[in-house]
């Protein structure tokens, strides 16, 4: 059990790490525009979960359709509405959000 927390929580530390900082920044900062208090938790909540269900590059071509089209998919709706339903990331169980992505 121990070996399995491990090794999951190495994959998500990796999909984490590969994603530049200063985008993850940026998505932060344009997510929270004009919102209030408690956008940062929601928004945080929203790219860790962006980060769990889809590679950066994968994100590219998201956000580029998502330009392009207005249209936000199914899977990132739910990723989202989780992170609305319970924004406080500091308790957020990523394993629930997690089995939410696929």
């Amino acid at each position: 059990m121990t070996l399995l927390l491990l090794a999951a929580t190495t994959l998500v530390t990796q999909a984490q790490a590969s994603y530049p900082r200063n985008v993850v920044a940026q998505y932060i900062k344009d997510c929270t525009a004009g919102r209030g208090a408690q956008a940062r938790a929601v928004c945080a909540c929203i790219i860790k979960g962006i980060q769990l269900k889809y590679t950066y590059e994968e994100f590219q071509i998201l956000n580029s359709q998502i330009n392009q089209t207005g249209s936000v998919p199914a899977s990132l709706n739910n990723i989202i509405k989780t992170c609305k339903a319970n924004p406080n990331t500091s308790s957020f169980n990523f394993r629930k959000l997690e089995k939410t992505l696929y």
